[in-house]
């Protein structure tokens, strides 16, 4: 996507390089990665493929009963795994 860029410390080259990989982060400990990392470059891709009022309605679901992981799926469309395997084919492909 255009909307990639380097707006944080971490790019998408850089996390490619990192093996940052959403699917793995949970297992892992004591990385050099750290969730903020993870966080923004995960709410960018969030962004970039439904804009930014799911984001928001993440929120609001959550804020009206949901569990995080209803709350996301409503908001976003997938649920978390379905968003992990997502962004971890994103991320390959940008790492070729």
């Amino acid at each position: 996507h255009e909307y990639w860029g380097n707006h944080f410390a971490t790019t998408l080259e850089d996390a490619a390089a990192e093996d940052l990989m959403l699917s793995r982060y949970e297992a892992r400990t004591g990385g050099a990665n750290d969730p903020y990392n993870y966080g923004s470059l995960a709410t960018e891709y969030i962004i970039a493929s439904v804009g930014v009022d799911p984001i928001l309605d993440i929120f609001r679901y959550a804020g009206e009963g949901a569990s995080f992981e209803e709350a996301f799926e409503q908001a976003i469309g997938l649920s978390v795994e379905e968003f992990y395997q997502a962004f971890d084919t994103m991320n390959e492909e940008m790492a070729r």
